[in-house]
């Protein structure tokens, strides 16, 4: 594999948020796809809701979290 496929990859299973490995990844109806956690504590610390980083207006409730694919 090339280090460019390589870097490809990595990037298509890395979340956006903590910038690891997906660890128990959760894809959103905008078909962006983070951990459940970094959902989990973003929903958290911002009065229960999370706001896609990647998409301006997206907005999830914290009890529609564990609904995710």
């Amino acid at each position: 594999m090339t280090a460019g496929n390589q870097n490809a990859v990595e990037e298509l299973i890395t979340c956006a948020i903590c910038q690891e490995i997906f660890n128990d990844p959760r894809v959103l109806s905008c078909s962006h796809t983070y951990c459940h956690k970094c959902i989990e504590q973003i929903a958290s610390a911002n009065n229960d809701q999370f706001e896609c980083p990647l998409r301006d207006g997206f907005i999830l409730a914290k009890n529609e979290i564990d609904t995710l694919p």
